[in-house]
C-alpha cells in the first residue's frame, strides 16, 4: 500500500485469544499490545505500543484508538472493534502518524476470551512485524504436535455456533484407548506418532464446516455441523472410530488403535455454554470407556443422571475417606488340601448415611477417575495389616491377608517403603502379606512399575495376578515378573464341570502355574461340584461363597480361634 490509500482488511480471521495468551505477549514486547475499554479508548498499553505510535503511555491511556490513525482509515479501525463481537479477529493496515509522517502500521484487532470478553489491539510496522502478529495469534492456537486447533480456538469456536440459534451440530469428546502402553513400550515419540495419524485421519472426515481440535494429551474434540440426530451422530462417530481403527505404521510396527468416544448434540432448543457442551460430551465418553473400550455413547438422561450421580459419590466417598467412615470386610480363604482356612481377602465396604450402602461396583470407577485410589488403597492396606497382625497374635494361627493394588498404586514412587513402614508399624511380617494386581496392569507395566513389584517382593511380600486369564492370551510377562500366584476368575470357576470350555480352561491354568511353580488360588467357588474339582486338580487356594461371605474383623477372628 502507498501513501495515500485506504485502509485494507486481511482475508484471514484468527480466533479470540484467551487473557493468559495475550498476558504473554504483552510482557515479551515482542509486538505493541493495547487494551481497550468498550468505547474503544485505550485502557493499557505495552512500552512497544507506545513507542510505535511515537508517544508515552501516560499521554495514550484514555484516547480514543481511532483518534491515531488518519481520518479515512477510522471508520474500517471502529468498524473492527465493533466486529469483535462477530468475528473473533480482523487484521488491518492503517496509518498513524509517526515522527512527522504517516506511517504504515498493521494492527490486529482480538477478542479477549468469550463474546463477552474485552478488546486487544496488537500493534507491529507494516511487513516482517505484521507478519509476527499473525504467527503470534497462530501459534496460540495450534496445537504444536498435531497442527489442529487447541482447546482455546474450540470453546471459542463453539461459543460462536452457540450463539447462532439456528445452528444445529453434534460435540464429539474422542479418547485414544491404550496411548500410555504405547508411550510405555515404544517410547513417546511413537506414542506422537499414533498422536498425528489419528489426527489426520480425524481431519480427512471432516466437511469445510467442521472442526477438530486436540484439546489435551490423547483427547480430541470434533464439532459435526449440521447434525441433529442420533442416527446422524452415531453415523459420523462410527466412520471416526473405524478410520482410527484402521492399522497405522509405527517404528515399522502395524499397530492397531482403537477410540473411545462421547456425544454431545446441540439442538435448537437446548443451548448452553461452551464449557457445558464439552463437559457432558465427556461425561458420555466416560460413560462409554465405563462399558469398554472402542465405544461410544450419545449425551441423554442417563448419562446425565450418571454423571451426577458419580459427581455426589465423589464428594461423598472424599469426605468418608478423610473421616475414615469406610470398612474393611474379609472374605476368608481356605487351603484346599488341608481343609481349614489360611488367610482373608481384604474388601472396602461403604455405608453412607445419605446414599445407603455403595457397592465398590459403584464407587471403585469413581475413586480411580478422582484420584481417591490412593487414599482408599492406603486405608485398606493399614486396617487389613493391623487386623491380620491382631489375628496372628490371637489365634496362633499362621494367616495371610490378601490386598488389592491398582494402576495408580503400582505407579507411586517409594511404594514399597510406604508398605514395609505399615508392616513394621502392626508388627506383620512380610510373607503374611500378598498383593493382587490385575493382569492388564502387568502386561502394560513400566519402569516404575516393573521397579516397584522388584522392591515389593525384595520385602518378602508375595505378588499374584488378580482374574487371571480374562484380558489377555500372551502370558510370556509371567517369566519375567516376580509373580508367587495367580488367582483364576470366577468367570471360569463358574462354569467348572458343567461347560466343557470353562473346565478345559481352568485345568490348562492350573497346569501351567504348576509349571511355573506357581500357586493357584480359585474364587468364586459356589457349590461342592466346584471345590471337589478344583482339588482334584490340584488348586492350592479357594475362596467363593461356600467357604465364606465377607464378614468383619471380630468375625473373622472368631472363626480363626474356633479352628485353631
Amino acid at each position: 500500500m502507498t501513501d495515500g490509500s485506504s485502509a485494507s482488511t486481511r482475508g484471514s480471521v484468527v480466533p479470540a485469544l484467551p487473557r493468559a495468551d495475550m498476558a504473554s505477549l504483552h510482557d515479551q514486547g515482542l509486538v505493541g499490545v493495547l487494551w481497550l475499554d468498550g468505547e474503544g479508548r485505550i485502557e493499557h498499553l505495552n512500552d512497544r505500543a507506545a513507542t510505535l505510535l511515537d508517544s508515552t503511555a501516560p499521554k495514550l491511556v484514555a484516547r480514543l484508538l481511532a483518534e491515531l490513525v488518519r481520518d479515512r482509515d477510522a471508520e474500517a479501525l471502529e468498524q473492527a472493534i465493533a466486529a469483535v463481537g462477530v468475528e473473533p479477529s480482523r487484521t488491518l493496515v492503517l496509518h498513524v502518524h509517526r515522527a512527522g509522517a504517516w506511517a504504515h502500521l498493521g494492527m490486529a484487532v482480538c477478542r479477549i476470551g468469550g463474546t463477552d470478553g474485552g478488546v486487544m489491539v496488537l500493534l507491529a510496522d507494516r511487513g516482517p512485524g505484521l507478519a509476527q502478529v499473525e504467527e503470534a495469534q497462530r501459534q496460540t492456537r495450534v496445537d504444536a504436535l498435531t497442527q489442529l486447533q487447541n482447546r482455546p480456538l474450540l470453546v471459542g469456536l463453539l461459543e460462536d455456533r452457540l450463539a447462532a440459534d439456528d445452528r444445529t451440530f453434534a460435540v464429539v469428546a474422542l479418547n485414544v484407548d491404550r496411548l500410555r502402553a504405547i508411550n510405555d513400550s515404544l517410547g513417546h515419540a511413537s506414542g506422537d506418532a499414533v498422536l498425528v495419524t489419528v489426527a489426520d485421519r480425524l481431519q480427512a472426515l471432516l466437511r469445510p464446516e467442521d472442526a477438530v481440535a486436540r484439546v489435551a494429551g490423547d483427547d480430541f474434540v470434533v464439532v459435526c455441523d449440521g447434525v441433529s440426530t442420533r442416527a446422524h451422530a452415531s453415523s459420523r462417530v462410527e466412520r471416526m472410530l473405524a478410520a482410527i481403527a484402521q492399522p497405522m505404521q509405527v517404528e515399522g510396527l502395524d499397530l492397531h488403535i482403537t477410540a473411545s468416544a462421547g456425544v454431545m448434540l446441540v439442538t435448537n432448543h437446548d443451548r448452553p455454554s461452551a464449557d457445558v457442551v464439552i463437559t457432558q460430551a465427556n461425561d458420555a465418553l466416560a460413560a462409554a470407556k465405563q462399558q469398554g473400550r472402542a465405544r461410544f455413547l450419545v449425551h441423554d438422561d442417563d448419562v446425565r443422571t450418571t454423571a451426577t450421580d458419580r459427581l455426589h459419590v465423589e464428594t461423598s466417598l472424599r469426605r468418608a475417606l478423610a473421616e475414615q467412615r469406610l470398612r474393611v470386610a474379609y472374605q476368608p480363604i481356605r487351603d484346599m488340601r488341608a481343609g481349614r482356612i489360611a488367610g482373608a481377602e481384604a474388601l472396602a465396604r461403604w455405608d453412607d448415611p445419605e446414599l445407603g450402602t455403595v457397592t465398590p461396583e459403584r464407587f471403585m470407577p469413581v475413586a480411580r477417575d478422582s484420584g481417591l485410589v490412593e487414599p482408599l488403597t492406603r486405608f485398606v492396606l493399614d486396617r487389613a495389616v493391623a487386623d491380620a497382625a491382631a489375628w496372628r497374635a490371637s489365634s496362633g494361627v499362621d494367616v495371610h491377608v490378601a490386598v488389592n493394588l491398582s494402576a495408580q498404586d503400582l505407579s507411586r514412587r517409594n511404594l514399597a517403603t510406604e508398605i514395609a513402614t505399615t508392616l513394621s508399624g502392626h508388627g506383620l511380617p512380610p510373607r503374611a502379606l500378598r498383593l493382587e494386581i490385575v493382569e492388564t496392569i502387568l502386561v502394560e507395566a513400566d519402569d516404575r512399575v516393573r521397579r516397584n513389584l522388584s522392591d515389593l517382593r525384595d520385602l518378602g511380600i508375595s505378588l499374584g495376578i488378580d482374574d487371571f486369564g480374562t484380558g489377555w492370551s500372551s502370558m510370556s510377562y509371567l517369566k519375567h515378573l516376580p509373580i508367587d500366584f495367580v488367582k483364576i476368575d470366577k468367570s471360569f470357576v463358574m462354569g467348572l464341570g458343567t461347560d466343557r470350555e470353562d473346565t478345559a480352561i481352568v485345568r490348562a491354568v492350573v497346569g501351567l502355574a504348576k509349571s511355573l511353580d506357581l500357586t493357584v488360588v480359585a474364587e468364586g467357588i459356589e457349590h461342592p461340584t466346584q471345590m471337589r474339582l478344583l482339588t482334584e486338580l490340584g488348586c492350592d487356594l479357594g475362596q467363593g461363597f461356600l467357604i465364606g461371605h465377607a464378614e468383619p474383623a471380630d468375625v473373622m477372628a472368631a472363626s480363626l480361634q474356633a479352628s485353631g
